[in-house]
């Protein structure tokens, strides 16, 4: 399927009120830079714009997620919203390398089926189990090489928050990082958080929340509610699996 110039031109400007037309004359095809959905392009023939020159910009909100709770949230929607992705998708980490063996995790399954139950209904919010489905440890490499093998013409955002960000030079294979993604690091108001300087990152700024999984387990572990900290749909699963009863870090 091809597209004409002209209306695909005229519709991009539309959409997003930028000068695209130059672009896409001279170089035949859709700028990276631009947000294109296939479902906001005229559908007719015309001059060749071809379809996997059109690109979706995927937010990628790796973690182990024991528990997601709702500064989770807040902070894949300040992203999504700053750098207009067309989706934010979580990654519940099958073995998180960084964390086993230091404290008991819950399994993977119940760490997934909490994101799941977390983003139920959200718009823009989605989640993978590629990390669940690969043996080993879970390196945030190995899953941006499979997206980026799945969907060449997508461009993908790592979001991280500031305390992942300062460790990036820990990661397995970081340096790849910089070739398959653009890295977003997610700061406390006020606040610059620390980057290796290997690494170049685009910055947004997020509501700070004191909340974190540790806490939450600790608060199930002494009896007390976490009810408004975490999506209801969360608390369910914790209490019906008898999750975190026993928190240990």
């Amino acid at each position: 399927m091809v597209l004409t110039d002209s209306a695909t031109c005229a519709r991009l400007d539309t959409l997003w009120n930028r000068p695209f037309r130059a672009d896409v004359e001279k170089k035949g095809k859709i700028p990276r830079t631009a947000v294109v959905r296939k479902q906001d392009l005229p559908v007719t023939v015309g001059r060749s714009i071809r379809w996997d020159e059109v690109m979706s910009r995927v937010g990628v909100f790796g973690g182990t997620f024991d528990p997601p709770h709702i500064a989770h949230l807040v902070l894949v929607s300040e992203v999504r919203h700053a750098l207009r992705l067309d989706e934010v998708r979580f990654v519940v980490a099958g073995e998180p390398w960084q964390k086993t063996g230091v404290r008991t995790i819950s399994s993977a399954q119940d760490r997934f089926d909490m994101v799941a139950a977390a983003i139920a209904g959200a718009s823009g919010l989605t989640m993978s189990d590629v990390e669940l489905r690969r043996d080993g440890p879970s390196y945030s490499v190995d899953t941006l090489r499979e997206f980026a093998g799945d969907s060449p013409a997508d461009e993908f955002f790592l979001i991280l928050g500031a305390d992942a960000a300062a460790g990036l030079d820990s990661w397995h294979s970081s340096g790849d990082l910089n070739g398959l993604c653009e890295l977003v690091v997610v700061d406390r108001p006020g606040e610059r958080g620390l980057l290796p300087p290997s690494f170049t990152a685009t910055r947004v700024e997020s509501p700070s929340m004191d909340l974190s999984s540790t806490a939450l387990r600790q608060r199930v572990a002494d009896g007390r509610s976490i009810r408004y900290m975490v999506p209801d749909g969360v608390v369910s699963i914790i209490e019906s699996r008898g999750l975190y009863r026993d928190a240990d870090g």
